[in-house]
């Protein structure tokens, strides 16, 4: 009754390193069209997502005042990699 995941799913994704540069994960999305990016660990353990509307975030925040360290070095306000640990 329905189309299953696994028909939709991506068999093999781009993704981006949890230690890797933010503009190559960028450049990574726009040169692919993508708008999400897994992001993997040192052992390749799935650690969160990256989205387009994260990296505008972290290009312009939104409130100054509510700046906080993001990874990558950058500064923004927002979840920067949307976390799915514990949710699998």
């Amino acid at each position: 009754m329905g189309i299953k995941l696994d028909l939709g799913l991506s068999r093999f994704p781009k993704t981006a390193r949890h230690d890797e540069l933010i503009g190559v994960a960028y450049q990574r999305m726009l040169k692919g069209g993508y708008r999400h990016l897994p992001v993997l660990d040192n052992d390749a353990n799935l650690v969160g997502i990256i989205s387009d509307r994260d990296f505008q975030r972290a290009k312009c925040p939104s409130n100054q005042s509510n700046q906080r360290s993001i990874p990558w070095g950058v500064s923004g306000s927002g979840s920067f990699i949307s976390s799915i640990k514990g949710t699998i």
